[in-house]
């Protein structure tokens, strides 16, 4: 009994794994939506987030990362800059 059971489990597991294979390659399951970032960066960092290769994994993971530049002090005296995302000063 345990073995019909074993077998029947395993032919609805290979079923399921088929049907996903197929559904992924049509392309019914939709892309990751691209959600924007916004953060400010220290100046020092911009040429990574200017970087090609690093635009491409961002995008590969589905972000769209926009940075503006502004020094340690600036980020800290200016309240609606600490709204963003992300701060990343210098050092």
């Amino acid at each position: 009994m345990s073995r019909i059971l074993g077998l029947v489990l395993a032919g609805v597991l290979a079923v399921g794994v088929v049907v996903a294979i197929v559904a992924s390659l049509r392309g019914t399951f939709s892309p990751q939506p691209v959600v924007t970032v916004n953060g400010v960066i220290g100046s020092e960092k911009q040429p990574f987030f200017q970087d090609p290769a690093v635009l491409a994994e961002f995008q590969h993971n589905g972000l769209n990362v926009k940075v503006d530049t502004a020094g340690s002090r600036e980020m800290a005296a200016k309240r609606e800059r600490n709204r963003r995302r992300g701060l990343q000063p210098g050092s």
